[in-house]
């Protein structure tokens, strides 16, 4: 395996968390065959320049509720402010992406059990990107699930399933901007291992590849990310490359800022400042699961 030269030295430890989340498989009896791609394997090969997204969204918006007894008023038990933001403006960014030829947006009543799993087993989406709550389940991690606006539960095996099951020869993207909870309704902190977990069992084969947030933050800089993600894998580049490329354009533009407020608020006397650039949660909050240099296919 090649890997790029700038992953291994990226500062946000881009290569450790592809190392984490890459679940490393034994090769192939009869070895691997190496050598050159005919001429006219290339010309065969079909570049696709427009693609089919399916938007979920589970952010338990309008149930399940609960009394307040203190402030009088009914509240969500599982609410998702950062989730509705994202899924609003990812939904406005894809259908404004010139690359996007078709949006399906599964959205309060339409966001049923029946209607996510048989959109899934169409195999007509090169991405499917979620945006909701997961109940993470510990006894058996593959069988975590999203609870859907018609009170039924779609678990991340039932996803698995509709995907192996698809008769389509695409190999969809998975994307899941989440916040995890356990089966008792208590909010889980430090996600990456228990994600990982729920994750593993997919077919890596069957897909090209899972990105799942760490943190449910919603701000301009995970705007500017996400955006640049979608717009470098549209553009044929790899899923490792795509991320590599949004976290350094977002990081560029960050110093840029950083760099023109500390030069106005420099003073003649001061003479030469020190600038450091902060660490932030954005940037180091996107995670790989699965293969990073496959591509939309």
């Amino acid at each position: 395996m090649t890997i790029p030269f700038e992953l291994v030295y990226d500062n946000n430890f881009f290569l450790l968390k592809y190392s984490i989340g890459y679940i490393i498989g034994e090769p192939p009896l009869g070895g691997v065959t190496f050598g050159y791609e005919l001429e006219e394997q290339k010309d065969n090969l079909e570049i696709q320049n427009k693609y089919n997204v399916l938007v979920i969204e589970c952010t338990n918006s309008s149930d399940p509720i609960r009394w307040n007894e203190e402030t009088k008023v009914k509240e969500l038990i599982f609410p998702f402010d950062a989730g509705i933001n994202e899924f609003n403006y990812i939904t406005e960014f894809f259908n404004n992406c010139e690359k996007v030829e078709q949006i399906t947006i599964l959205v309060g009543p339409d966001s049923s059990r029946d209607n996510i799993l048989s959109y899934i087993k169409s195999g007509s989406n090169h991405i499917i990107h979620f945006v909701g709550n997961i109940f993470y389940s510990k006894w058996n991690p593959r069988d975590s699930f999203f609870l859907t606006n018609d009170g039924e539960i779609v678990t991340f095996n039932d996803i698995n399933n509709s995907i192996q099951s698809s008769q389509s020869n695409l190999h969809p993207f998975l994307f899941f901007n989440s916040q995890i909870y356990d089966t008792q309704g208590k909010k889980l902190k430090n996600v990456l291992r228990t994600f990982g977990d729920i994750v593993e069992n997919f077919d890596y084969d069957r897909i090209i590849g899972i990105m799942s947030r760490n943190y449910p933050i919603f701000d301009s800089e995970t705007n500017e990310i996400i955006a640049n993600f979608y717009s470098n894998l549209f553009n044929q580049h790899s899923q490792g490359v795509s991320l590599l490329k949004a976290r350094q354009a977002c990081m560029a533009n960050k110093m840029t800022k950083l760099v023109e407020q500390k030069f106005k608020d420099l003073s003649a006397e001061e003479g030469t400042k020190n600038i450091d650039l902060e660490s932030s949660l954005a940037i180091s909050s996107y995670m790989l699961f699965g293969k990073p240099w496959k591509k939309l296919s």
